[in-house]
């Protein structure tokens, strides 16, 4: 379930002593972070009946629960995690980031599919589901967790893609955990042993499951005059464990610094057995690394010691095999305010070849590619644009800064690139393999964001919203709504309004007179009547224990009185005679 890296140290010089390359341009700046590549760790989690034990069978769904628990755990915190829950089928998938893993969720919900009718262990299923996370660009760790066989397509249709999965030639791995003796099949274990990708994991200890690790690369490569350093081993499970690491061979003999991994890194020390080296110009040996707290697929790891003066470049990726650029953002133009320049990502490579290097002056020429062929991209360095994506680093230079610019329309999201040795003149090795088999991963990020001008407009429209909405609300607390009905009982019987419909009423001729949308939020709802009648305008609002009408020119209120309320003397009647025409018009309140 684990990667691991191998560090060593060489007998070098700076290209120029002293100096520290820097770069303004227009560089985002060197800010780049030195990571490995990303990781998916993908589990296909049996849920079924029969992982509780029953006929003879060994309870393991508590163990192999905690397993699962810890090993979450350990991921390194950025890792990519991908539960597939299965029974009779494969049930929804549970994403997560390693370091946002919510586990009372996860086991929530492993519980109830293990509660729920099903019939059948449908592995395939699960398999199809989870080969949809795979990706080449990052190392895929892919884990099958059952006590059973597949008995919904069949061990054929499993072997099956097995067999489909030893052709893959990526970082990619499965781990068949077999959890009990039932799980155990001829057929399927025979697949797996032809494929250097798959390994299967026997029952027995598995009833209390351990980590499961592999070392990769298995070849490490030391100079004679290395001898001396420590050569660091790291493993992508963050836990301490106690391992050893033995050889056969008669002359040297490595030793394991602290005997453990600790936060998944463990140094080790090649020592001579005797006080001579081999006479040869390579020497070629093997070692094993072993741990009673892990399970490590492939422990052995093959050395090979140069003894003959070589020339050597580290760059600053040495013992990684993916540098993160980081993140260009772009933005489009907007009334007066131009698009963003596409920002150039960069990274300093700080070259150092060793003396024997620096004085054959040494060079090699880069070459940056890219799987995708949609994506159109720029190369600088050292503030050159470099058409053919081409670039020479040698010894005579006082500075490497590679540069890599996105173009317009690029899609959003993580983009990878490849940086190659083209060609190369008196060097022997680059970051400690041959320069034929140099390769580096370039990983970057993608987004589109707002225009700054079109942002702000946004924010100050959410902030007026949210003024206006205040207002509204205090008025809508400070102004009460009518709490009586209002009607005509002459010249005509109509009603006006009911009980709590609006905060005013209008009664008028006047048909001009209308609502709009500002002023009935900042002051809640006005309720317009219209009839050919009225020769005055009257607004009617809410009142203690009443109802307040305007004053009029024309129109005298009977009883007399600015309020209305619907009392025992009149019954809730109020009369409006008008004093040209001697019209009356009768209103009702109750």
């Amino acid at each position: 379930m684990a990667v691991a890296f191998v560090k060593t140290k060489i007998d070098k010089m700076k290209l120029k002593p002293g100096f520290i390359a820097l770069t303004i341009f227009f560089f985002a700046g060197c800010l780049n972070v030195i990571a490995q590549k990303e990781l998916n760790y993908i589990y296909l989690f049996d849920c079924t009946e029969s992982m509780k034990g029953g006929k003879g069978e060994p309870n393991i769904w508590e163990t192999t629960k905690q397993y699962l628990k810890d090993d979450l755990s350990n991921l390194p915190d950025d890792a990519n995690v991908f539960i597939v829950p299965f029974q009779d089928n494969a049930h929804t998938t549970i994403q997560s980031i390693a370091n946002r893993v919510n586990w009372s969720s996860i086991e929530s919900k492993v519980e109830h599919y293990i509660k729920a009718t099903h019939s059948g262990t449908n592995i395939v299923a699960a398999w199809d589901v989870g080969m949809q996370y795979l990706d080449s660009h990052k190392y895929n760790y892919f884990f099958i967790l059952t006590d059973g066989n597949d008995t919904k397509y069949g061990i054929e249709e499993l072997c099956k893609r097995i067999r489909e999965w030893c052709k893959r030639n990526d970082s990619s791995h499965v781990f068949y955990v077999m959890l009990t003796n039932n799980a155990r099949n001829a057929q399927i274990e025979e697949a797996a042993r032809s494929c250097k990708n798959v390994t299967v994991i026997p029952p027995g200890e598995h009833y209390t499951p351990k980590p499961i690790v592999k070392l990769t690369p298995n070849n490490i490569t030391i100079n004679s005059d290395e001898l001396t350093e420590t050569h660091e081993v790291n493993i992508t499970s963050n836990g301490e464990f106690n391992a050893n690491i033995s050889t056969k061979d008669k002359i040297f003999k490595p030793e394991l610094e602290k005997g453990k991994f600790e936060k998944g890194k463990a140094k080790i020390k090649f020592n001579l057995s005797s006080h001579e080296l081999p006479s040869e110009d390579s020497y070629n040996f093997k070692c094993e690394i072993s741990s009673d707290e892990l399970t490590i697929v492939n422990p052995e790891i093959s050395i090979t010691i140069i003894n003959l003066p070589e020339k050597t470049l580290d760059l600053s990726s040495k013992n990684e095999e993916e540098i993160y650029l980081g993140r260009a953002k772009y933005y489009p133009a907007f009334l007066f305010v131009p698009k963003k320049q596409q920002t150039i990502l960069s990274w300093d490579l700080r070259p150092i070849f060793n003396n024997h290097a620096n004085n054959a002056k040494s060079e090699v020429t880069f070459e940056i590619t890219n799987d995708d062929p949609s994506d159109k991209f720029d190369i600088f360095f050292n503030n050159d644009l470099k058409s053919d994506h081409r670039f020479k680093v040698s010894t005579d230079q006082d500075k490497a800064i590679l540069g890599i610019r996105f173009i317009d329309n690029t899609k959003e999201g993580k983009h990878y690139f490849q940086l190659s040795a083209k060609k190369t003149d008196k060097l022997n090795r680059i970051n400690n393999v041959s320069p034929d088999e140099f390769t580096l991963s370039l990983r970057a990020r993608y987004q589109t964001v707002r225009n700054p001008l079109l942002k702000g407009l946004i924010w100050l429209g959410v902030l007026v919203v949210s003024v206006v909405g205040f207002i509204a609300l205090l008025h809508r607390l400070s102004n009460a709504r009518i709490k009586y009905n209002i009607g005509l009982t002459s010249p005509v019987l109509k009603a006006l309004l009911r009980k709590n419909e609006a905060r005013k009423l209008v009664l008028t001729s006047n048909k001009k007179l209308k609502q709009n949308i500002l002023h009935r939020i900042l002051h809640g709802k006005t309720k317009y009547v219209y009839d050919d009648f009225w020769q005055d305008t009257f607004e009617l609002t809410a009142a203690n224990k009443g109802v307040r009408i305007s004053r009029s020119n024309i129109y005298e209120c009977k009883p007399h009185g600015g309020v209305l309320r619907p009392n025992e003397d009149n019954n809730g009647l109020y009369s409006l005679m008008n004093s040209d025409t001697g019209q009356t018009i009768t209103i009702k309140i109750n």
